[in-house]
């Protein structure tokens, strides 16, 4: 092999092989899609130390010229055009006619439209992105796919659009894109030992977590693993019995869910487990697992604490005051609006995920541990 000399000598070296593959990407003697030679073939050529072929290719990575591929390669990327000067930004919710009723994508949709506004943008409901046909008007993309709870990934919706369109996806992180998530670990950390601090030791969770837990909804295996794990840091042995997920029909009613959900658990000796705390996945499915423990003679909280998740409900059930921890709903949709409006006027900025707090809510559903079930627990 032909070892090629790097000229220019007032520049740091890096910057000469950066200056090098640069050129060759213009001119098309590396093509766009097509991957870079291996880090030795370039390190032979170049005569040059790997960590300077690394700041080589950052430089270029940063330009857009070029992308890596995990355990692949790094390849030479297509070249980004100007965006179109619309105005129009996608937000791609596939199941928001079974999704707008519930305040839990309202809230996050007002928070989107509330930073488009500020911005000058126009928002585009897209409710299937597979038969969506007017990509080309868009300047960006937001995804909300948090009602998908048996898997999403990116592979589902990036071939029905063009390559170097701007995205940002919501509530879950996905790869090869930013993201803006809520901080759900904390939230489940912080339900749980407010109901430890009541002196709760049998938190019972109703949920619609399936195992393989991998092959779950990102949010469902985030809430249930800091469950476990607060529980462990608690010196506290989960039983498997203390953990319910019947398959019960209820899109988009999850009061239905925790409903049907309570009183299949209580047919089935709830009560024999002695649990004196329920979680809930959700404050709806929540609020359907009091009905039904209230209809089974249970009085929530002085027999059994009850909390749920999300707290996007609770401000139309003010009287209840449930328990929950309150995702920023309308804080996640603006802050992915305004990091897409970063990325359209700027292609090469570095992609980064945003992780926002989820602040615990105390209610009136949750309480001290009742004397009587640790008299009988002790027994």
């Amino acid at each position: 092999m032909t070892k090629q000399i790097l000229k220019s000598a007032s520049l740091p070296k890096f910057r000469q092989l950066a200056d090098d593959l640069r050129q060759q990407i213009l001119n098309g003697q590396l093509p766009v899609g097509e991957p870079l030679p291996t880090y030795a073939n370039l390190q032979a050529k170049f005569g040059c130390a790997q960590n300077t072929l690394e700041k080589a290719l950052s430089v270029l990575e940063q330009e857009g010229l070029i992308f890596r591929k995990p355990s692949s390669g790094v390849y030479v990327a297509p070249r980004s055009k100007a965006p179109a000067q619309t105005g129009f930004i996608g937000y791609v919710d596939d199941r928001w006619q079974r999704s707008k009723s519930q305040l839990y994508y309202t809230q996050l949709l007002a928070g989107v439209r509330e930073a488009a506004e500020q911005a000058g943008k126009q928002i585009v409901l897209i409710h299937a992105f597979n038969s969506f046909k007017q990509w080309d008007q868009l300047e960006g993309v937001l995804f909300c796919a948090a009602g998908h709870h048996f898997g999403f990934n990116s592979d589902d919706f990036l071939p029905y659009m063009p390559q170097d369109m701007p995205v940002v996806n919501l509530l879950f992180p996905l790869q090869g894109m930013p993201s803006v998530l809520a901080d759900d670990a904390s939230g489940m950390r912080q339900l749980v030992e407010h109901l430890i601090g009541l002196g709760h030791q049998r938190i019972s969770y109703l949920t619609q977590v399936h195992f393989p837990l991998m092959a779950q909804h990102p949010l469902l295996q985030v809430r249930y693993r800091s469950y476990l794990k607060t529980m462990e840091a608690n010196n506290i042995a989960v039983q498997p019995e203390w953990i319910f997920s019947p398959s019960i029909l209820h899109e988009p009613d999850y009061v239905h869910y925790g409903y049907e959900s309570m009183k299949l658990w209580l047919k089935n000796g709830w009560e024999d487990l002695q649990c004196t705390a329920l979680l809930c996945q959700n404050d709806l499915c929540a609020m359907g697992a009091i009905n039904a423990l209230q209809e089974a003679g249970f009085c929530v909280p002085d027999d059994v604490s009850v909390a749920g998740y999300d707290g996007s409900e609770i401000f139309c059930i003010k009287s209840c005051s449930l328990t929950t921890a309150q995702v920023p709903l309308q804080q996640i949709g603006s802050t992915g609006l305004n990091i897409l409006a970063e990325r359209i006027k700027n292609p090469q900025v570095n992609q980064r995920n945003v992780m926002l707090p989820v602040q615990l809510l105390k209610g009136k559903t949750t309480a001290a541990v009742n004397q009587k079930y640790i008299v009988a627990q002790a027994v």
